[in-house]
């Protein structure tokens, strides 16, 4: 159950930082000052989680009689593991961010193409009505259109 709970801990703080050094990269760094810009800005709120979960634990660790028996692999697990998930978001992942993101437009473009046609293709056949945001007012599904679409009980074409 503490691995669990650390090896959620670690995902998270994971996440965070990639969110961080992704949104720097959008804004059009280059993915090493992104990793280290990003690592910086979030760096400190990882490390404070990280503080937060060892005091709660670690005295946890050390209570007296039966159920100290029983918390003090659980409480020792989770501090221990929590301080090297900090480790690994505060290195490891703003490294391996640093050589494998790369900016996406181009590419991220191309794959928006692609997985528009294939579900104008899926919901054509399934029935299915879809809400998608637009720039496009005129192929814009509001509520209203919505609401027709439905009781008239017609395919809606994107």
């Amino acid at each position: 159950m503490a691995l669990a709970l650390a090896i959620g801990n670690l995902v998270d703080d994971a996440i965070c930082m990639l969110e961080n050094i992704d949104r720097h990269i959008k804004m059009g760094k280059k993915p090493f000052q992104a990793a280290l810009d990003g690592s910086r800005e979030i760096g400190l709120a990882v490390v404070a989680t990280t503080s937060t979960i060892v005091a709660v634990f670690v005295p946890v660790a050390f209570m007296g009689g039966i159920p100290g028996q029983f918390f003090q692999p659980f409480g020792l697990t989770v501090a221990v593991s929590t301080m090297f998930s900090t480790l690994v978001a505060c290195t490891v992942t703003p490294m391996m961010s640093a050589y494998l993101l790369r900016d996406r437009d181009s590419s991220e473009n191309q794959n928006l193409a692609i997985s528009q046609n294939a579900s104008r293709t899926l919901l054509g056949k399934s029935g299915l009505v879809r809400c998608q945001l637009t720039p496009d007012p005129q192929r814009t599904l509001t509520p209203a259109k919505a609401k027709r679409v439905i009781e008239q009980g017609r395919k809606f074409q994107l």
